[in-house]
């Protein structure tokens, strides 16, 4: 599997994740944003827990492959 390190870039980055920061929001959701690049659709993946929004990123990236 390729994930990236564990570093947090900001105070309220939980994981890093195939290119994406991922965040707890107010309303104990998790919410994931492209890290260090952008797309043109301004992604943002939601999730209620850590290994559902692993999965809605890891699926998005096999959608592109399609």
């Amino acid at each position: 599997m390729l994930a990236t390190t564990k570093s947090a870039t900001t105070p309220n980055t939980i994981d890093l994740y195939l290119g994406f920061e991922i965040h707890q929001s107010a309303d104990d959701t998790l919410v994931a944003f492209p890290h260090g690049w952008s797309y043109r659709e301004g992604i943002r993946l939601e999730a209620a827990n850590l290994p559902a929004i692993r999965r809605s990123i890891w699926n998005w990236w096999h959608r592109l492959l399609d």
